[in-house]
């Protein structure tokens, strides 16, 4: 599996995958398009392509919007979902099937549309905080967490991300990794996709080791990774 290959004895102190090539830049899924799940499922796909072949592309978030029919579109999703779909389809970059925030009809068969990258499928990670470190120091890893309203106003000053949250899981991110401040509080580094002007440039450092056993706003619920397909699969 594709995240046991580093044991708990093993765990570096920090992981940040952007430090590593493997984070594109943050993408705005917009006010009025529920496409979270597809956001997570290409950037997570586009974080083991780049971590595998040393080449980082963006991945078409429009694509699995447009194409997944196991899925709803704009109103809702399952990153798994999107992932099953990758698996079966691969997936197009985002220069060539860009983003819109519409669903629209899907051009997934148009001629010349070249597929970048596609997975074996997906492994779930187990439930608890060291596993899912143990994850996110191979590749990002999606979580699906609970959302308060002031997760919606979190900014830069307002610094790690301790709650509150919803015991209703609303919303799907991507952990590119984790680590420690100075003060020895430990962090998750979310990935978010509502644009820079959110959070820290679009991410958020979220307290780690607390919330019991599902963690804070429940991100320990369902963590789920993409395996890789070697080329010669």
């Amino acid at each position: 599996m594709p995240h046991t290959a580093i044991t708990n004895e093993d765990l570096p102190d920090r992981v940040d995958w952007w430090d590593h090539h493997a984070v594109t830049s943050v993408k705005n899924q917009g006010q009025y398009c529920g496409a979270c799940w597809a956001f997570v499922a290409a950037g997570a796909v586009e974080g083991i392509t780049a971590i595998k072949t040393g080449k980082l592309e963006d991945l078409s978030p429009q694509m699995l919007v447009d194409c997944d029919k196991a899925n709803l579109g704009c109103r809702c999703g399952e990153s798994w979902r999107a992932l099953d779909f990758i698996k079966k389809n691969r997936i197009a970059t985002d220069r060539a099937y860009p983003y819109d925030g519409i669903q629209r009809r899907c051009h997934m068969r148009a001629d010349g549309l070249s597929r970048f990258a596609s997975i074996e499928g997906f492994h779930v990670v187990y439930s608890s905080e060291r596993a899912l470190m143990a994850a996110v120091a191979v590749q990002p890893v999606i979580v699906e967490i609970g959302l308060d309203i002031y997760f919606h106003y979190y900014s830069e000053d307002m610094g790690m991300y301790t709650g509150p949250c919803n015991k209703t899981i609303t919303h799907a991110v991507l952990v590119v990794g984790y680590g420690t401040d100075a003060f020895l509080r430990r962090y998750w580094i979310l990935k978010n996709s509502w644009g820079t002007k959110w959070g820290h440039a679009g991410y958020m450092y979220m307290a780690r080791d607390v919330g019991g056993p599902q963690g804070l706003c429940a991100i320990l619920s369902f963590p789920i990774v993409p395996v890789w397909r070697p080329k010669h699969a």
